[in-house]
């Protein structure tokens, strides 16, 4: 049996009906009054689990599905009848993911269950309840809402008792296909099985199980390469793993080596998975002699100590008795244990879920790692200490490289902006400074020394290849001035069609210390927002985000994917810097977090490893991808976000706290405890909530001394406080962004 695993559909919840306008008119009936009714909830969207159901292939053919909207109301208080609900049945085993979230909705995993995936609007009011002492003919209503739309992936995972393994070429589809009914295809090369296929396996006249057969793997599966990554998934749900080894593979590998790689692959996908029962079947035992055959079985008695193994021979019919039975008694044992051992039966359900949660995040990572093939305008950072060194200054073999780099990634069609750092420590290491010094006039000096040296040394490797550089200095006041921050931007722009690859540095020769971004992690950042890039990647001299301090924790392992927002990362997150840079992993983290804004990934990487920009734009584990999980923001929003700096505070009670912060409403007067700083209108002023934590930051309509007297006030009530009344609202909600 071959079946289609995922698929894609769009779920359209029904629209909730209005509410009705309407008056009573009868005869002798004066001032009857509003009769408006209300309008019906809209329908919702289900999943049902369906034991019938074993392919997803009919979502293939009906892409989208749409609920009932509710009936509008009617007069003589008649609501509207409420939306049928639309209820889609899918096979049990569907994982539900929210394809632009890539939130896990659920798991129907037994037949029956239901899943709400999208809920129907919220009816309409009529005027009937709007109906009071000091308004008895109200002509007020509201519309139905409209309801949830979703577009949704569902990844169906096989519901079998035991789940093959092993190379391609090892057997596995002719064993299942001589054990079982299953007819799949059986060929004498690699990568024969393109889809999972399954077989039931009779062992007597009154017992079976279900057998599946996935794609073969081979090393590096888990990360995506071969076929069988994509179809791990299948063995989740798996009671027992049988992994066949083939004992005289045609390449003339060492098959006990082929079976610890297929089993660091299978570990490295899901630890928790290794958990379950793991059999070995030594496959195609009618090659070998039988001295050979039984030394190779002490091999893996010593290598797998624990593990049932078998030697069969699907074509010779050797072992295959033997094997299915004693399968079938280990599942009729584990069946019993849960039954009888409630302590196992609890172990197990958690083994369950925790399989289920390697599953999820694995596939989560390797989707995103898979985007970054797909990306077409990316920002690239490279550190200082990555291109100079106090002793030797600009090291034009690195930035050699890295130009190098770039040039292939743009015969890919690839837009590169490069932010790059080095300026002052080249400067540092011609006049002579071992350390970077701290008085702003003297990194202002070294930066103009060492601005020459970068802009020859990019324009030099780049030239080389054919390509023209633009070096671009930028301060904070570029960016937070609107005018100059689009003129920046339709620069940028120009550059690109132009096929010039931009250089951007912070302009450290004319900053201070009020208007310097502070790193160039930060100010790559703000360039991923200008220039709406798909990608940030910051090259460091760490391989990425670590879990531990790898200098005082020699088992230190890199973290491979997380969320940017993750509040788990803080304390992961060294603020350390080296002798000649300024931007430790905190200022990383907090750069890509502030490119989730325009909805850009950001990849966190070493440097010194070899073509490591070719990597991670071809969807490799390299370094830390730290994902955007957020909703991009408008650029305007984007620009009030990452490019102002707030010129004072104004501390809200609990109710407007919870209003901006939930709702993103304007703010008003009468939220407003106290006012902070000085400003004036037009600036930028941060929303703070009682505790002190920053929820909002925005352009106020007015100056702190006007707020002063505004605060705690209604906006009927501005002029009898002040001279000037502008609008109602001290930030309004198009120049609010909620932090």
């Amino acid at each position: 049996m071959q079946f289609l695993d995922e698929a894609s559909i769009r779920v359209q919840a029904g629209k909730g009906g209005n509410g009705c306008l309407s008056f009573r008119r009868e005869k002798y009936i004066a001032k009857g009054g509003p009769d408006g009714g209300n309008g019906g909830d809209g329908g919702d969207v289900f999943l049902v689990a369906e034991s019938s159901l074993n392919t997803l292939i009919d979502f293939r053919y009906q892409p989208g599905y749409k609920a009932q909207n509710g009936a509008s109301g009617a007069g003589r208080n008649k609501t509207g009848a409420a939306g049928e609900h639309s209820y889609i049945k899918v096979p049990v085993g569907t994982t539900v993911v929210d394809d632009e979230t890539q939130e896990t909705l659920g798991d129907l995993s037994v037949a029956g269950e239901t899943l709400l995936v999208a809920k129907g609007g919220y009816r309409g009011v009529g005027n009937a309840a709007f109906k009071s002492s000091t308004n008895r003919a109200p002509r007020k209503t509201t519309p139905g809402k409209p309801g949830e739309e979703r577009r949704l992936r569902l990844q169906l995972k096989l519901m079998a008792d035991v789940g093959l393994l092993g190379l391609p070429n090892a057997g596995k589809s002719t064993l299942i296909g001589q054990v079982s009914a299953a007819n799949p295809k059986v060929a004498d090369y690699p990568f024969t099985t393109l889809v999972p296929s399954l077989g039931v396996v009779r062992v007597g006249t009154d017992s079976s199980f279900v057998m599946a057969d996935i794609p073969g793997l081979i090393s590096g599966a888990a990360e995506g390469a071969g076929l069988g990554a994509q179809f791990l998934r299948h063995l989740a749900r798996t009671r027992v793993l049988l992994h066949l080894v083939d004992v005289l593979p045609e390449d003339g590998s060492d098959p006990e080596e082929n079976a610890a790689a297929i089993e660091a692959e299978l570990q490295q996908y899901s630890g928790a998975l290794m958990e379950r029962p793991i059999w070995i079947a030594l496959s195609k035992v009618d090659q070998l002699e039988d001295d050979a055959l039984e030394a190779l079985k002490q091999r893996f008695e010593k290598r797998f100590p624990g593990r049932p193994i078998h030697c069969i021979s699907a074509l010779g019919d050797v072992g295959l008795i033997e094997l299915t039975r004693a399968l079938m008694q280990a599942l009729q044992t584990h069946q019993r244990r849960l039954i009888e051992d409630e302590a196992f039966a609890q172990y197990t359900e958690e083994l369950q879920q925790r399989i289920s949660d390697d599953v999820l995040a694995h596939s989560q990572k390797m989707r995103v790692r898979n985007s970054l093939t797909r990306v077409k305008k990316v920002v690239v950072k490279v550190g200082s200490a990555l291109l100079s060194d106090p002793e030797h200054g600009l090291d034009r073999h690195k930035i050699d490289a890295y130009c190098e780099q770039i040039v292939q990634l743009k015969s890919q069609h690839i837009d590169v902006i490069l932010v790059s750092s080095g300026a002052v420590a080249a400067g540092c290491h011609k006049l002579g400074w071992a350390r970077r010094p701290e008085a702003v006039h003297q990194l202002q000096a070294a930066a103009a020394v060492g601005q020459m040296g970068l802009a020859q040394a990019y324009e030099s490797a780049l030239s080389e290849h054919g390509h023209a550089t633009a070096m671009i200095m930028l301060t904070h006041d570029d960016l937070a001035d609107r005018e100059r921050y689009l003129n920046a931007r339709a620069t940028l722009s120009q550059l690109l069609q132009l096929n010039v690859v931009p250089v951007i540095n912070e302009n450290d020769t004319v900053a201070t210390d009020e208007i310097r971004f502070g790193d160039n992690d930060t100010l790559a950042a703000l360039v991923t927002n200008l220039v709406e890039a798909d990608l940030l990647v910051i090259l460091t001299d760490v391989e990425g985000l670590m879990n531990a301090d790898p200098r005082v924790d020699a088992g230190a392992r890199r973290i491979a994917h997380s969320r940017a927002q993750a509040p788990a990362l803080d304390a992961l997150a060294t603020a350390g810097a080296g002798a000649m840079g300024r931007g430790g992993m905190l200022t990383k983290l907090s750069a890509a977090r502030l490119a989730a804004r325009s909805g850009a990934n950001t990849v966190i990487a070493s440097g010194r490893q070899d073509n490591v920009l070719l990597q991670v734009l071809a969807g490799a584990d390299v370094g830390t991808l730290l994902t955007a999980d957020l909703t991009p923001m408008t650029a305007r929003k984007r620009w009030l976000a990452g490019q102002l700096r707030a010129k004072g505070d104004l501390v809200l009670d609990a109710g407007a706290a919870r209003a901006v912060a939930e709702q993103g409403v304007s703010l008003l007067a009468i939220g407003v405890v106290s006012v902070k700083g000085s400003f004036l209108r037009g600036d930028m002023v941060r929303m703070l909530d009682a505790g002190g934590r920053v929820i909002a930051q925005g352009l106020t309509n007015y100056s702190s001394d006007e707020v002063t007297r505004l605060a705690g006030t209604h906006s009927e009530q501005f002029g009898q406080r002040i001279d000037y009344v502008g609008e109602p609202e001290l930030v309004h909600r198009d120049n609010l962004v909620v932090v």
